[in-house]
């Protein structure tokens, strides 16, 4: 009887395909051509974005917390399109001092409130999950930092789903809308990385110069790939995503906002993580992480550390290997992000 199952076929095609722009064997002679070119296609990959416009920025609330002080905002991304954020502002920046800022990238879940530890109120959690609050742990070590509503997450969802918790995932509607129209959910979330940093650009208290970006899982994928093809973010924490889509994406269920048209052709997660370089990189990767497995993980790193290796900065690329499942870990982060931005 033959095998109706597609796996052997999926499996051929993985075997045979060359990706065109591969970085895996680019010596430092090639490098800046390959690179510059995976770059151009990669922005194709991931489709047009929108007309920004101007983003008007809105209050709509103030709160003094213990060590800084707390915004929740609005920003105008594009012509119907508005995005609520956190903006959190360190005490003790001096007149005429400009510090260094973070963009803080939520993962899936209920969005930029979970990241805080908030609950769908604005009240605090007892847990604080996955991510650990990290926008408020890189706040306390001197950080500006703003924190987006990523597309598809908490507040930004499809209308229809507004019976369903603040963590239910409205991406599926969303990103196979946005193929209809030629552009991906990728591409939109790393539009929204980038309106962020448009904000921060426009804050006296913020040196553009130390401008890096923070993300976990979903979060990840928007803070890295945005650290891809902008070379505004100096210096990046991506936690739970760098691996290799073919161990990952392809082999474990995913939410489907993680699916690019033909990237297998064009270029594997670590060649576009290559696109980073030279700029200082920190991979989060847990060991027994369930849909980033921890073997494809260090795959992908030891790819990066050859072509740090390469062009003479091995120490702006490292790794926190934790034992542990799908979360932040900054152990190491928060220090990581510190030297680069700030000393």
């Amino acid at each position: 009887m033959a095998e109706y199952t597609v796996n052997g076929y999926l499996d051929r095609l993985r075997e045979r395909q060359r990706p065109a722009l591969s970085l895996q064997d680019v010596d430092d002679e090639n490098w800046l051509d390959r690179q510059q070119a995976l770059r151009a296609a990669f922005i194709r990959a991931l489709g047009p974005m929108p007309e920004p416009a101007a983003l008007e920025p809105r209050v709509l609330e103030d709160v003094q917390m213990p060590g800084y002080r707390r915004l929740m905002m609005e920003l105008t991304e594009t012509e119907g399109l508005v995005m609520p954020c956190y903006v959190l502002i360190p005490e003790g920046i001096s007149p005429g001092e400009r510090r260094a800022a973070v963009v803080a990238v939520p993962g899936h879940g209920s969005g930029m409130r979970e990241a805080m530890g908030l609950d769908d109120t604005g009240e605090p959690m007892a847990d604080p999950g996955y991510q650990k609050r990290f926008p408020e742990a890189l706040c306390r070590r001197g950080f500006v930092v703003i924190v987006p509503e990523l597309l598809g997450f908490g507040q930004r969802r499809w209308v229809g789903d507004e019976s369903k918790p603040l963590n239910h995932s409205a991406c599926h509607q969303i990103s196979t809308a946005l193929w209809m129209y030629g552009q991906t959910m990728a591409g939109m979330r790393v539009f929204d990385v980038k309106r962020c940093l448009d904000y921060l650009e426009t804050l006296p208290f913020v040196d553009v110069e130390r401008m890096g970006a923070m993300g976990i899982s979903g979060g990840g994928l928007a803070a890295g790939f945005t650290a891809m093809v902008d070379e505004r973010i100096r210096a990046v924490c991506v936690s739970g995503y760098l691996n290799t889509f073919a161990d990952s994406v392809l082999n474990v269920f995913h939410c489907v906002d993680n699916y690019l048209y033909g990237i297998m052709q064009t270029a594997e997660l670590p060649d576009l993580a290559c696109l980073i370089a030279p700029r200082p990189l920190i991979m989060e990767c847990g060991r027994q992480d369930p849909i980033f497995p921890f073997a494809a993980s260090q795959a992908c790193y030891h790819q990066l550390e050859r072509v740090y290796r390469m062009l003479g900065c091995p120490e702006r690329l490292a790794m926190d290997a934790f034992d542990g499942d799908h979360q932040i870990s900054g152990r190491m982060s928060y220090d990581f992000l510190a030297h680069y931005l700030m000393d």
